[in-house]
Parts: C-alpha cells; structure tokens; sequence
C-alpha cells in the first residue's frame, strides 16, 4: 500500500533505507527522518511530511521515548489526513494504540484503535480491521472482560481470512489464533485451546521460513499446565526459555512473558523467575516504559522479599517509585498531546470537509460535479461488479440549449440547468448518484436497477421537468436521454459504459430530440 514510486529516485532510496532499518537499527532512522521532513517542508509535501513523522515517532517508540513518539504520530495523522492518505493515517492510530496499551492506558488505546477502525471500515481496509479487531480483543482481555475479548478475537480471525493473499497474513492468523487459544484457555475451553495450538503447530510446521513463536510457546505451555499434564511441563518450560533468551523482540511479547513469569511464580520457579526478571531488566535498560517497568519491578520485589535481601530491596523499591512517577509524568504528557491532536483535527476536518463540499459539488446547481465523478464511477462500478447487479450510465442534456441562452438569456438558461437539477436531486440515493457533466450535459449512475426500473426513472425524469416547464419564469424545453447498462464482469472497461451511454444520448437527439434511448446487454 506504501507507494514510494511516486517521489524522486533520492526520496526513494532513503524511505527503502528507513523500512530497512527500522526493525533493526532504529536509532539510525530518527537522523534520517529528520533530514527527510526538512526536504519534504521545502518541497511543501504534506503527504511525505507525513512519511518522514510516522517512522520518526515508530523509530522513538521502539526506542523507548513515549514524548517523543506521540509527538511524531501526532503530527503524522494530521498530515496524512491532509492528503488523504488513509492508509497510513491508520498506521498512525494504531502505533498510537500500541504505546497507549504499553503505559497502562487502556482508554486512550481503545480510542486510537477506534478511530483507525473508523477509517478502515470507511475505505473497506479488511486487512487493517484484523489488526484492529486483536488489539481490541487485548485490551478487553487486559480489563478482564472475556467475553468481549474473545468476540473481537472471533471478529479478527473472520477478517484475516479473508486477506490469504497479503504477505504478512500467515504471520497474523498465528497472532490471532494464539489469541483465540489464550481466550479459550481463561474460559477454560482447554481441548478447544489443544485443537488450535495442533492446528497451528502444523500450519508452522507447513510453511517453511515460519518458527514456533514465543507467544505459542507459552499458551502451548499453559494449556499443558492446566490439562495436569505435569510431565510435559518441564520440557515446555525449557522451550519457553530457550525462545525467550534468544528473542530480539521481547517488548512486543510483554504480555505474554507476563504470563509465564506469572506461571513460574505460582509454581515454585523462582530460579528461572529470577532469570526472566533479569533478562527483562537489560532489555528495557533505561527505556522509558514505566507501565511494563513497574511490572517488572513488582515480581523483583517479590524475589528479593523472599531472598531477605533488604538492601536491593530498598533500592528496587526507590526504583519502583522512580517508575510510578515517570508514569504518571507521561499520562500528563500524554493528555495534552491528545487535547493538541483533536483540537488540530477537528480543526482540520472542518476546513476539508467545508473544501470538499466546495469542490465537488457543482456551485450553480448543487449537486455533484466531475470532481466526484471518477471515486463515485468506481465505487459503484466495483459494487455492482462484486455483487452482479445492473450497472448503468445516462447521458442527459438539453435539448437547444444554445438557441435558449441566445434567445431567453443566460439567467433563463441557468434556471433551466436548477430545474434539471432539482428532478435528479428527487432521484438520487445510495443506487441512483446525479452529475452535473458540464454544459448543459448531466451524468447518472445507476447501481441495481432493472431494465424496466430504469425505463420508469428515465420517463419519470422527463415528466417531471415538463412539469417544471410550467413555471411563468422557465422557457418551455425538452431534454434528451441515453442510457447504457449491463452487468459488469471483471473484463470490462469502465469507460466504455459512458462512451455508449453517450452514443445512445446522440442517436436520440439525432431522430430530433425530447427522446429517451435505452441500450442493454
């Protein structure tokens, strides 16, 4: 969906660099996005403006530095929003989850990911609203609402089916499903955790390039634990942390390797609980993610409690309180980040909403201009197509217009132009989207309707404005009608629906006019 093709060969090469590195080096990528949004300034590019704040703030989230990251995101999604990159707009909303999620903010995260479904679902994004559907199903799960957790899950996996031919789908059905597994494990639905942690497995074990992850390894060993298979456990267990020692991406796992030193707690392992809390320790380092820091934190007191050891207790627990208060520092922060966003797009979406409006619509008449014609045209087009309906085009014009403006007065021939219009403003809907084309020259598009469906509207259209005709302000004039329509097929030329609407409008104002001409395959 990321199309760099558009931007010169230099602009290019460094959005390549960044996907590059921003798995692996990220602190390489903040120079670079820094250096790219200055260009994009200079060149006044909203939408790679928009480019260079998504990685900045991605690049400072995996970093650790929250401030930083939200104020990147912020500008990101106003950005994006400006140029209508909806796509990426969503990316932004959902880091923005993410982060919130990883502090402890539920509510907040629940309202990025709801605004980035709101997008998805508006520009028909199924593979994005899987992605938000999981997170969704972990915050609820996180707030201890099983039942709406598991139904987000279901709603996930409903959606990634759907989308087998994106690249990254194998790798988010084992997400979701290792989700579905965890939920069904909470509900005690273990034989129906088994099925899925076999089903998976295999499916692992069926594609080459993909490995056992450690969120599977973990439920795999839960489920082993709450079956009473204890003679699986220990292996289980060796597997977990094997994965987990060599695993680069343990903060994207937390939830998880929550989880499991929740497990090695309650079953007497501290040795290993001892580890895992170390290992955690370094890998978070001075990262500035208090929430998952105060967790940690919690289990080393536990540990040092039962140690005796009363001087690093002391000293984990003035860390602790560093910790709490770096959180409840960030949640300042993060308010007023969030007031800055939504006061900027509300703003915003007022001003593009009253361009829009201005844009496509047609300023004399007030209904839709040719601005609005070609995302209208493929909608529909695409709908009817999917749906094998009846798509149809007509061509409308005024019969002599010419002779009523040279006659009557430009004034006379735009009230008649108003009057056209106001017949199609009767008609139209979600099946039926009135155009004025130019001129004198109006468009129809017509989704779902039959033949004679069609013939009605068409001679309804007609008889309504010889009705109009009737006002003492209005000269008395005809119009001419070609319709064109057929059941799209995924072969067809979208154009060619027009071209023939038009040459069936010809051949009536041909034969003299005042003339409703309808073509069908």
């Amino acid at each position: 969906m990321d199309n760099y093709s558009i931007y010169a060969e230099n602009i290019q090469l460094r959005l390549r660099e960044i996907d590059e590195l921003r798995f692996t080096d990220p602190e390489k990528v903040i120079p670079i996005a820094e250096q790219l949004y200055e260009d994009a300034k200079d060149l006044g590019d909203d939408g790679l403006m928009g480019y260079a704040d998504f990685f900045a703030g991605d690049a400072w989230y995996s970093i650790g530095n929250v401030e930083h990251c939200l104020y990147h995101l912020n500008r990101g999604i106003r950005e994006f929003e400006r140029v209508g990159n909806w796509y990426k707009e969503i990316g932004c909303y959902i880091l923005l989850g993410i982060v919130f999620s990883n502090q402890g903010d539920s509510g907040n995260a629940f309202a990025s990911y709801r605004e980035a479904l709101i997008l998805a679902k508006e520009n028909d994004d199924i593979f994005d609203m899987a992605l938000i559907y999981e997170n969704y199903s972990e915050i609820c799960d996180l707030t201890e609402n099983a039942e709406k957790a598991l139904q987000y899950a279901l709603h996930a996996r409903k959606c990634i089916l759907r989308c087998r031919d994106n690249p990254r789908f194998k790798r988010i059905y084992a997400i979701i499903q290792t989700t579905v597994a965890k939920l069904d494990i909470k509900a005690g639905k273990l034989d129906h955790a088994e099925r899925i942690i076999k089903e998976l497995k295999k499916f692992i074990k069926e594609n080459p390039g993909e490995r056992e992850s450690l969120d599977l390894l973990i439920i795999e060993l839960l489920c082993l634990h709450e079956k009473g298979c204890s003679e699986l456990e220990d292996e289980a267990v060796k597997r977990v942390v094997s994965e987990f020692d060599v695993n680069t991406c343990r903060s994207d796992y937390f939830m998880y390797i929550l989880l499991f030193m929740n497990y090695l707690r309650d079953s007497g392992r501290y040795k290993l609980l001892e580890h895992i809390v170390s290992e955690m320790e370094a890998t978070l380092g001075n990262e500035n993610f208090p929430a998952i820091q105060l967790k940690i934190s919690e289990f080393k007191v536990e540990i040092l409690e039962a140690q005796g050891k009363e001087k690093e207790l002391l000293q984990e627990l003035m860390k602790y309180r560093t910790y709490f208060r770096r959180q409840q520092e960030q949640n300042t922060s993060t308010v007023r980040l969030l007031l800055d966003l939504q006061s900027s797009l509300e703003s915003s979406r007022k001003v593009n909403g009253e361009l829009q409006k201005k844009v496509g619509t047609d300023e004399l008449t007030g209904i839709a201009n040719r601005w609005r014609l070609r995302e209208k045209l493929l909608s529909m087009f695409k709908e009817a197509e999917s749906d094998e309906l009846l798509f149809a085009v007509e061509m409308m014009d005024i019969d002599h217009f010419k002779e009523i403006n040279d006659t009557y007065g430009h004034v006379a021939g735009d009230k008649c132009l108003t009057a056209v219009a106001e017949v199609l403003k009767d008609i139209s809907g979600e099946r039926c989207f009135p155009i004025r084309y130019g001129g004198d020259e109006f468009m129809i598009l017509y989704s779902g309707h039959s033949q004679d469906e069609l013939d009605r509207i068409c001679h309804s259209i007609r008889a309504d404005i010889r009705e109009r005709c009737k006002q003492p302000d209005l000269p008395d004039f005809t119009i001419s009608q070609g319709v064109f329509g057929a059941v799209p097929e995924a072969s067809d030329h979208i154009e060619s629906w027009a071209t023939r609407a038009d040459h069936a409008l010809y051949q009536g104002k041909n034969r003299g006019g005042d003339a409703i001409n309808l073509n069908f395959l």
